[in-house]
């Protein structure tokens, strides 16, 4: 996912600069995993029904997303290698 991020707005020493674009995406993955998707795969389940959900962009990590859901989607034109 690396050529989604902003590499622009942090400048200095690459190393420092890597540490705090992780450390900024992963609370990003974090803050949406728990705010919004485990709220509305808690509401479909509590309606008998399954979550499905195309967790896919370059602010977040997908596989995080994905692996919480119950059922992960995407489409066919973003699933490089996927067979039919």
């Amino acid at each position: 996912m690396e050529e989604f991020r902003d590499t622009s707005t942090l400048a200095g020493d690459y190393e420092v600069t890597k540490r705090i674009e992780d450390d900024f995406y992963s609370t990003v993955t974090d803050l949406y995993i728990n705010y919004r998707v485990r709220g509305l795969k808690k509401f479909a389940n509590d309606l008998g029904l399954k979550f499905r959900l195309q967790p896919y962009t370059g602010t977040f990590n997908s596989s995080q997303a994905a692996a919480v859901v119950d059922i992960p989607d995407g489409e066919s034109l973003g699933l490089y290698g996927v067979e039919r």
